[in-house]
């Protein structure tokens, strides 16, 4: 019996509240806001059978609403600060199966793949498929609405950043996998690569790779941002300095998770 996808869709996850880099969604970059330069290239996926951006029910998201409405993408609203909640919720109103989860941070999530992601998962099944040697900043995550359903009714802590862990300590109880898409030559050089946008330097980066490989009508794709790095390693040290401060921050906060097990 072949696992199926069922009913599949990419959840865009994005509030204005960020504090590191206030309102950086709607930043202009390339004549256009962050967000949907960033949904732009995602929509070249042809595998996703919708696209939802989930956002807080605060009012502090009207304008990134309005912005994503007028664009063309469905909106859902839920809790601000639990997003897997929001997530689960929007999985059951788009009565959604597996979603693929595209965080505003991971602005350079690439189509192909979120293609393969789903491609993965309606071969083989998958309650947290992680694709992995992408550079932080075009992660990608598929995740079943069962396994969500699962850590919304057991999870005790809300707002976590680090949820994932609920997954990957439980091997036995969710159909875990790890694709890896670009080579390990490429994989090991992106570990020394910082893409995610959370602070100023990191847009200022974004900027400059916007510069030499935006077109119009053409989103810039991971592969070609992986090959200018390599091409111009100065580039780089923008903003490298900041990933030691953001991954202690990433684990204080997941460190909590399993009630300290």
């Amino acid at each position: 019996d072949q696992p199926s996808t069922g009913r599949t869709a990419v959840f865009f996850v994005a509030r204005l509240s960020s504090t590191r880099l206030p309102r950086k969604v709607l930043l202009p970059i390339a004549g256009k806001p962050l967000i949907l330069q960033q949904m732009d290239r995602v929509r070249l996926a042809v595998r996703p059978q919708q696209f939802v951006l989930c956002t807080t029910d605060s009012p502090n998201d009207d304008e990134l609403v309005a912005t994503v409405e007028e664009y063309g993408i469905p909106v859902f609203r839920g809790p601000e600060l639990d997003v897997p909640r929001r997530l689960m919720l929007a999985a059951e109103k788009f009565d959604v199966d597996h979603f693929v989860l595209v965080e505003a941070d991971e602005h350079f999530v690439d189509p192909a793949h979120v293609d393969a992601v789903l491609d993965y998962i309606a071969q083989n099944g998958g309650d947290w498929v992680h694709v992995v040697g992408n550079p932080i900043g075009s992660w990608v995550r598929g995740i079943s609405k069962h396994a969500v359903q699962t850590l919304c009714s057991e999870m005790k802590t809300e707002g976590l950043d680090g949820w994932g862990g609920f997954f990957e300590k439980q091997p036995e109880r969710f159909k875990l996998a790890e694709i890896q898409l670009m080579s390990d030559d490429d994989a090991a050089f992106n570990e020394t690569v910082r893409l995610t946008v959370d602070y100023l330097e990191d847009f200022q980066l974004a900027e400059e790779l916007y510069k030499r490989l935006f077109r119009l009508g053409s989103p810039v794709r991971i592969n070609d941002v992986v090959r200018t790095l390599r091409e111009n390693p100065e580039l780089i040290n923008i903003n490298l300095y900041r990933q030691d401060q953001y991954m202690e921050n990433i684990i204080s906060k997941s460190a909590g998770l399993m009630g300290g097990h």
